[in-house]
């Protein structure tokens, strides 16, 4: 595991219901600076759940979602959420564009 000061998110126990189904069920994982993770499950595994919790689009359940700079300082939840950038799955592309440009189209 990184160093906690190089650790940008960290998230403990994470839950996320709707009704009576649990969706996340006690999530742990972190991201070091620097890392690329990728999220993959079947459909119904809580992929988009996560995504939403994370960037404050969805409310938790229980657990603990911890965002560091990369000076290693603790943010709020609701600051560090401003710093995630999820690129969506998009199958219809503007060929003309470049990828920037494509992954910056849904700020326009």
């Amino acid at each position: 595991m990184a160093d906690a000061q190089q650790l940008v998110v960290s998230v403990r126990g994470l839950t996320k219901s709707y009704g009576a189904t649990a969706v996340l069920k006690g999530v742990d994982f972190s991201v070091a600076r620097g890392e690329v993770h990728a999220l993959l499950g079947g459909n119904g595994a809580g992929k988009s759940t996560l995504i939403r919790v994370l960037t404050g689009s969805a409310s938790k359940g229980d657990g603990e979602i911890v965002f560091r700079d990369p000076a290693g300082a603790v943010h709020s939840e609701a600051e560090g959420r401003r710093k995630v950038a999820v690129v969506h799955q998009e199958l219809a592309l503007l060929p003309h564009l470049t990828v920037a440009e494509n992954i910056a189209l849904p700020h326009f």
